[in-house]
């Protein structure tokens, strides 16, 4: 069981690492003079083998400005999302939108509350990011 659930989570965050985001940074054509840029965060995931479900609960997400080497908060509505991956495939759920300085970006950061997953056999298992952030690397 012990092997089959590090499967499972290793499998689970290579999953998020590679493909559970995609950004869409709308910046308008005049991005030398803006003052602030759209940033929108969409959720969507890949099949994985023997999970029926991968409810994550964020609270938070961060960009990391590398000009500035600081850390900006991108609001959540509502204050926070919850998504199931598996049901994710082919379609996006919108995760958050703000607007953020012009800039060079290159993290995304979650923080999440919780990850459960449910194997196909019905067994449910807690899916732990110490220390409840996961980073994405990005360029934007």
């Amino acid at each position: 069981m012990a092997s089959r659930r590090n499967v499972l989570t290793f499998g689970t965050v290579g999953i998020l690492l590679a493909t559970v985001l995609i950004v869409v940074v709308t910046l308008g054509p005049t991005l030398l003079i803006a003052k602030a840029g759209t940033i929108d965060i969409k959720v969507t995931d890949a099949p994985v083998q023997d999970l029926s479900s991968l409810n994550i609960t964020v609270d938070q997400f961060e960009v990391h400005q590398q000009e500035t080497d600081e850390w900006i908060n991108v609001t959540l509505t509502g204050g926070q999302v919850t998504f199931d991956l598996v049901t994710l495939r082919n379609v996006t759920q919108d995760a958050a939108i703000d607007q953020i300085p012009p800039g060079n970006y290159t993290k995304i950061r979650m923080h999440i509350l919780s990850a459960v997953a449910q194997i196909n056999g019905g067994d449910v298992i807690t899916v732990r990011f110490p220390p409840n952030k996961l980073d994405i690397i990005v360029h934007f």
